[in-house]
C-alpha cells in the first residue's frame, strides 16, 4: 500500500500504523509537481493522482469512484 502524508501529519500516521502492527517505511518526497522514489521513480503528481482516481475501479470494473 502507497501512502502519501502531509509532512505536518506523518508522526501522528507513524504513530498509528504502529499500533495497528502495520509495518511503515518511507520510501520518497513528493514536492512540487514530482513525486520522486530515489532512481526507481520520477513521475508527475497528476499522474499519480490520475492513476489513483481511474486505474483501479476501471479494472474492477466499477466504472465510478467517489470524490
Amino acid at each position: 500500500m502507497l501512502c502519501c502524508v502531509d509532512p505536518e501529519h506523518l508522526s501522528e500516521v507513524l504513530v498509528d500504523a504502529e499500533a495497528a502492527g502495520v509495518p511503515t517505511t518511507r520510501i520518497g518526497l513528493a514536492t512540487g509537481d514530482r513525486l520522486i522514489v530515489k532512481d526507481l521513480l520520477n513521475v508527475a503528481v497528476d499522474d499519480v493522482g490520475h492513476a489513483h482516481r481511474n486505474r483501479l475501479p476501471t479494472a474492477l470494473g466499477a466504472g465510478t469512484v467517489n470524490r
